[in-house]
């Protein structure tokens, strides 16, 4: 199959595991997505004194703060019906935080290998892409937590792999996962552990985009795919030819900011607020995450979780 004809099934592959295809003639509805039917809680934050005062002068005078947002997968953040408008447990965290900064938010959409550069270079103020904190990136970047996810795996039913919990599991396959992300540099760090343990090592494939992982595992081009847990059960329970393999650990996640940035004290104090206010629960909630996705409190930093 030509490339185009391949990265137009993938294209469709993507919608349909989103529940984001257009309806044709005599296809059934697409299937309900997270979010889907409940009440409009963004509608029902209100701006607070004390965090806004936090937030600088020269971003409060503007009334607005910039995002730089990856758009790709549900329930993380994904376009609906209309293929335009970003929807999301990323885009409802950051929506609600700057509501409760008395701010407005000014979205554009990246990829996940472009953030860093981005906020470097001042093209956005703030990071969403569920951005795990890690120790190497907390050298450049600061990180407000408003959730914890975690590495996890899925294969095609027809795939012998039925469980994957540890990265020496990984030995002698095929590992597909997210180009500049931190399961990549995971995988990078735990691939000599096979040798040393007279096994062969695995192989790593990364991609830039959903639709060419997904293209990837469809061909058999690799044997699992690695991403965020959230992200990859939605996709199973949307796809019957998949299966989940397992989890490996948490992660916190943050909004990512450029090290020294002002905002942090301010977006701190937002999401708090959020947890407070009983806001936060029910974006988390809404969104159908896992129980231990939910953080008792927003941090500023936090060690990196090794597994």
């Amino acid at each position: 199959m030509p490339r185009t004809a391949r990265m137009r099934t993938a294209a469709v592959l993507v919608a349909s595991l989103l529940g984001l295809g257009a309806a044709g003639c005599g296809s059934q509805p697409a299937a309900p997505q997270p979010g889907g039917g409940q009440p409009d809680i963004l509608g029902e934050v209100r701006q607070d004194q004390a965090a806004s005062a936090l937030v600088p002068a020269d971003v409060r005078q503007a009334g607005v703060i910039t995002f730089g947002s990856t758009v790709g997968a549900a329930p993380i953040s994904f376009y609906g019906e209309d293929n335009k408008t970003p929807m999301g447990v990323d885009i409802d965290m950051s929506e609600a935080a700057a509501k409760v900064l008395g701010l407005r938010i000014d979205r554009q959409k990246v990829s996940g290998d472009a953030i860093l550069t981005g906020l470097r270079s001042d093209r956005f103020q703030v990071a969403t892409a569920n951005f795990a904190v890690t120790e190497e990136r907390k050298k450049v970047l600061d990180f407000v937590t408003y959730l914890r996810d975690g590495p996890a795996f899925i294969a095609l039913k027809s795939n012998s792999v039925n469980e994957i919990t540890d990265l020496m599991q990984l030995c002698g396959l095929k590992v597909g996962t997210g180009k500049g992300s931190a399961f990549e540099r995971r995988l990078n760090d735990g691939r000599d552990k096979c040798a040393a343990n007279g096994r062969p090592a695995y192989e790593i494939s990364t991609y830039a985009d959903t639709a060419g992982q997904l293209l990837a595992l469809k061909e058999g081009r690799v044997d699992v795919w690695m991403s965020a847990a959230s992200a990859l059960r939605h996709m199973v329970s949307k796809q019957p030819d998949l299966k989940f393999l397992g989890t490996y650990g948490l992660q916190d996640v943050g909004f990512g900011m450029k090290k020294g940035s002002t905002l942090v004290p301010a977006l701190n104090a937002a999401v708090n607020k959020l947890i407070d206010d009983g806001i936060y629960i029910r974006i988390v909630q809404k969104w159908q995450l896992d129980d231990k996705a939910a953080v008792p409190r927003s941090e500023v930093n936090p060690p990196e979780r090794q597994k």
